[in-house]
């Protein structure tokens, strides 16, 4: 591969698979969905070097609403990367949780990833560098940003 062309970093399960589902989420996934849906995933990708992500399973985390990592993805051996949804426009509302998920998905061996990330450009959201600096500090990655 050259070094201008791009390969996947990881494919999702789904987006947000289990968003409309939050009695679901509370009780840890009884259907064991998530990490079935990643074992079939990492079938079909073989020995590619590509992960398997969670694509966001609650859709955004705020709180009272954690619901990115739950425990099935946490421990389970198909996931390679817990991916974080967040539309926050404080860094302090992204400190409240983004260090413990990351020492939680380190402990496992997993990768914690900002997939989606809102921000706003007004007077009352902090800046893209100052939310971005709890990222770098709690060692998350973060692809993108969504305005």
């Amino acid at each position: 591969m050259r070094s201008d062309e791009a390969a996947p970093l990881a494919f999702d399960i789904q987006n947000e698979p289990m968003i409309a589902s939050p009695g679901k989420l509370q009780n840890n996934d009884p259907d064991d969905w998530i990490c079935g849906r990643a074992r079939n995933m990492k079938k079909v990708l073989g020995s590619s070097a590509v992960k398997v992500g969670t694509g966001g399973i609650g859709g955004s985390e705020y709180s009272g609403h954690e619901y990115n990592i739950i425990n099935k993805s946490l421990y389970c051996s198909a996931i390679d990367i817990l991916s974080v949804h967040g539309y926050m426009g404080q860094a302090s509302q992204w400190a409240a949780y983004i260090p413990k998920l990351a020492d939680q998905g380190a402990a496992q061996g997993k990768h914690v990833m900002v997939e989606e990330w809102g921000v706003g450009t007004d007077s009352s959201y902090d800046s893209i560098a100052t939310q971005a600096t709890v990222f770098n500090n709690a060692g998350v990655l973060y692809l993108g940003c969504i305005g």
